[in-house]
């Protein structure tokens, strides 16, 4: 009858396996915080804001539309078609307020659209708004949509819709997706 020793790994191999054990961790903590690349072929996320405030996600409805590569020279689009509706929470603000729409994508939405809706989405009036690069580090890794709530008392049901071009090789496929917001206004302070 045999008998066999457990094999061990030398001092050197020991040390190499650790080490690559560390870099591979390193480097899955150090992406981890890297903020999202500037075309990561996803329809962006957005925020209701007010200064540095966050007050509400915004709620993807309707549909959207987003094309991507999907390898070999091919591209892929993703659709959904989505119930309409607004987020659960609404934030109050004072009458008068400036709130921003921040959309996280670096490129800059051509054309974004602000509306405001009534409860059904049938549209009451364009939204004027003024949009403005969220710069970290020198680069551009956000678009602001900046406007105003004046009327105090008031429910705001908001409409946002944003359009990009692919810029990755998908013959610059339209890209687009829609959002709801609501808020609501106090007396103004």
């Amino acid at each position: 009858m045999k008998t066999m020793a457990p094999v061990r790994a030398s001092g050197s191999r020991w040390v190499l396996v650790f080490l690559t054990t560390v870099a591979v961790a390193l480097v899955g903590v150090l992406a981890a915080q890297l903020p999202a690349s500037a075309h990561d072929h996803r329809v962006p996320k957005t925020v209701l804001m007010k200064g540095k405030k966050e007050l509400q996600s915004g709620r993807k409805v309707n549909e959207y539309s987003w094309t991507y590569p999907a390898g070999d020279g091919t591209c892929a689009t993703e659709q959904a078609v989505l119930t309409f509706g607004f987020p659960k929470e609404v934030p109050s603000v004072a009458a008068d307020s400036k709130l921003k729409v921040r959309i996280q994508k670096s490129h800059k939405p051509r054309p974004f659209y602000l509306a405001e809706v009534d409860r059904n989405g049938e549209p009451r009036g364009e939204v004027n708004v003024r949009l403005k690069p969220v710069v970290r580090d020198e680069r551009t890794v956000a678009w602001d949509a900046v406007f105003r709530v004046k009327r105090p008392n008031s429910d705001y049901y908001l409409e946002a819709e944003g359009h990009w071009k692919d810029r990755q090789g998908c013959n610059e496929a339209d890209q687009y997706a829609i959002w709801t917001f609501h808020v609501k206004t106090r007396s103004a302070p």
